[in-house]
């Protein structure tokens, strides 16, 4: 059996995840009417028979899908399904064009963004991944707006209120809390048993026959969280890089670039600290319990400004991730067809800051474990 969904003229599989959830409710538990999330978004799914309607909760939008089997007609059938009538294809590139010219006309980019949400249709953004969004990233697109004194009263000011507040504190807590882990350590500041650097041994896997399961777990710890760091932050990086074409692109009066720039310093600030603190963080390790909760506890920190994260202060829905990806992948070809301007150059600075982070935290994948089999630093017990 399998599920369909009628998406731009034609009827397509539809997601694993979505696929999970409709034969968990409808298969299996025999549920006509319930809801399912799909992409960050809510879904009432009313079914009868094979045939069903999926309706979005926010924007009220109804699509078609559908329960069919495997066979030979219905492969035959699904096949002459997915061709699109040549209108509806001429149809559909001209909306696109037209979204993409009152995008690149618009002249804020509070306008730019309600085009985004009305316009862009959910077809058109399959097979795309959405871009990474933070909270710096709500401010380069206008998702800050201010507050008079009277809405600060009301119920959606307070919130908003909450939210600018919250973001302030969260560039706080990533400004000082990774160096301060750091050196609190290193100099035995506020920590309950302070590093005993006068009595430092070297040596291969030094002092290991008592806490060998600790040390072990220490170093695994140290290499899956440098490695995490990397790989986010190259992920952070590529997206930087397109959204700072976009922004220079659509040259909107509003758009607050700086906020973009310091986006890309707290990821870069971030991630070298979140290596250096894991390893001097895991020096001190008394049982393996405390190893697990360090680590991931600093990683709870790396991610802290990150959109959907464990903070409910800005959820999916504040951030257009795969509208941006989809902008990103036709601004540039259709704006060439009615317009003279090029698409623009990325920020190199910015891109060999990015790569430069990347090289030292690759390189402390090695080096830190190394230096915690091969180091041992005493503590001092109070």
């Amino acid at each position: 059996m399998s599920w369909q969904i009628w998406l731009g003229g034609s009827w397509q599989e539809m997601d694993a995840e979505d696929v999970n959830q409709l034969r968990d409710r409808y298969e299996e538990n025999g549920e006509t009417m319930f809801q399912m999330l799909s992409r960050g978004q809510l879904y009432d799914i009313e079914m009868e028979g094979t045939q069903g309607v999926q309706r979005n909760r926010n924007t009220s939008r109804e699509r078609a899908i559908r329960l069919v089997s495997f066979t030979a007609e219905s492969t035959a059938k699904k096949r002459r399904g997915n061709i699109l009538l040549p209108e509806e294809i001429e149809q559909a590139q001209k909306e696109q064009h037209e979204l993409i010219k009152q995008l690149v006309e618009a002249n804020t980019i509070e306008e730019c963004t309600a085009l985004m949400d009305e316009f862009i249709d959910d077809d058109w953004l399959g097979g795309l991944d959405a871009f990474p969004g933070n909270i710096y990233r709500i401010i380069a697109f206008g998702g800050l707006k201010n507050i008079t004194f009277e809405e600060g009263f009301s119920l959606d000011g307070m919130q908003k209120l909450s939210e600018k507040l919250g973001l302030f504190f969260i560039f706080a807590i990533q400004l000082f809390v990774p160096p301060a882990v750091f050196f609190c350590n290193w100099y035995g500041v506020g920590v309950e048993n302070p590093l005993d650097w006068n009595s430092i041994e070297f040596g291969f896997f030094v002092n290991w026959e008592q806490d060998w399961v600790i040390r072990l777990t220490s170093v695994l710890f140290i290499f899956v969280i440098a490695l995490n760091t990397v790989s986010s932050l190259l992920d952070e990086a590529r997206s930087w890089i397109q959204i700072d074409k976009m922004l220079k692109f659509l040259n909107v009066s509003d758009g607050n670039a700086w906020a973009l720039y310091l986006d890309a310093f707290m990821n870069i600030y971030v991630a070298i600290w979140s290596v250096l603190d894991v390893w001097i963080v895991l020096l001190d390790e008394d049982g393996i319990s405390d190893c697990v909760f360090d680590a991931f506890s600093l990683t709870f920190i790396f991610n802290l400004d990150d959109i959907g994260g464990d903070l409910g202060f800005f959820g999916i829905d504040d951030w257009p991730g795969l509208q941006l990806a989809w902008v990103d992948k036709n601004m540039y070809a259709t704006a060439q067809k009615f317009s003279s301007v090029e698409e623009p150059e990325h920020n190199v600075l910015v891109e060999q800051m990015f790569r430069g982070t990347a090289m030292f935290v690759m390189a402390m994948v090695f080096v830190l474990p190394v230096l915690h089999m091969t180091m041992h630093v005493p503590v001092i017990q109070n």
